[in-house]
């Protein structure tokens, strides 16, 4: 079964619950990616990104998928925070 963990807020667990999660987030006002890695059954990708209000974030996505082809996501992990 498919889970999400994010910094500072609860865990997220199954497929319809984390597509109702992400639903409901406000997308960042803007976004840049600086590294994808994929590598086996996992990816990261890192960043920064600006929240309206809130300022500039660092950021990691870590996706582990279900197999090597990477066709289903079992976990991700959400990391941000806030630079000085």
């Amino acid at each position: 079964m498919a889970s999400w963990e994010r910094s500072n807020h609860p865990s997220v667990v199954g497929r319809a619950h984390i597509l109702d999660a992400l639903r409901q987030l406000k997308p960042p006002a803007s976004l840049s990616v600086t590294q994808i890695t994929v590598e086996g059954k996992a990816a990261t990708i890192t960043g920064r990104l600006t929240r309206d209000g809130h300022g500039l974030f660092l950021f990691c996505q870590i996706l582990r998928f279900t197999t090597p082809e990477r066709s289903q996501i079992a976990q991700i992990i959400s990391v941000e925070q806030k630079e000085r």
